[in-house]
């Protein structure tokens, strides 16, 4: 994710790999408007979460309040993403400890 300050937002950017080692040329994948979400309070976490051969984008996301969230960003075959869907939320603002939250990816 790029960040373009509060005031322009921030962009996630895919980079698809080529035939020939290389990547294509960076395409901005969404844009999420300045002050909605910050990088700091999240924990991203790639892979395939629906299954077509394409990664998604998961990210745990820290409240300033104490809530926690689980997102899902699904990508698109032009290489976007979609809209995210909310998969989670922590019961209480005291439930879930995010910072000392860490994910593990293994791959099947």
């Amino acid at each position: 994710m790029r960040g373009g300050g509060e005031k322009w937002g921030r962009c996630f950017y895919t980079l698809a790999s080529q035939t020939d080692s290389t990547f294509a040329s960076p395409k901005a994948a969404m844009t999420v408007a300045g002050g909605s979400l910050t990088y700091q309070a999240m924990k991203v976490v790639p892979g395939d979460y629906n299954g077509d051969g394409r990664d998604d984008i998961a990210a745990m996301y820290g409240y300033t309040d104490g809530n926690v969230k689980m997102f899902t960003w699904l990508t698109k075959a032009d290489r976007t993403l979609d809209t995210a869907l909310m998969g989670w939320t922590s019961p209480t603002t005291s439930s879930w400890d995010f910072p000392q939250t860490h994910f593990i990816r293994q791959e099947g």
